[in-house]
């Protein structure tokens, strides 16, 4: 089983304009976006977002929420927060908000969720603000 440790030049960090109930971190509302390969999400890979480097870098200070973009792939993925065991899974062909139940010092671990690598890119954006719906991707 290989791991895959995210490194910072693979992801991007930008402000987001965003009116809604909740608290505003410190930084602002800001979001990560990275993409997850097939050759990453091999079957027995997993891939290693580390939070709490992420809230050293001054990135994000903490996670309330995940985007992810399943609609080009055929097979989802399983995003764990290694500290509280909550597990999300976001199947093939959809995409969607996923709230994060986790803490600032966290790792979220990212597989593949059936048998088989994903059939294409991953799109993942990571939130620190709350938001929670799911939908299937347009055909």
């Amino acid at each position: 089983m290989a791991q895959i440790v995210l490194q910072q030049q693979n992801m991007a960090c930008f402000p987001v304009q965003f009116r809604g109930a909740g608290g505003c971190p410190p930084e602002g509302h800001k979001a990560i976006s990275f993409q997850l390969t097939p050759a990453q999400l091999a079957v027995g890979n997993q891939v290693f977002l580390d939070m709490k480097t992420i809230r050293d870098l001054g990135l994000l200070s903490e996670a309330h929420a995940l985007f992810i973009d399943c609609s080009g792939s055929n097979n989802g993925i399983h995003a764990l927060c290694n500290n509280t065991g909550h597990l999300i899974v976001a199947n093939g062909q959809t995409q969607g908000f996923y709230p994060v139940l986790s803490n600032t010092d966290d790792m979220i671990i990212f597989s593949a969720v059936a048998a088989g690598a994903p059939s294409g890119n991953i799109s993942v954006m990571v939130l620190n603000f709350n938001l929670s719906q799911s939908w299937a991707a347009a055909a």
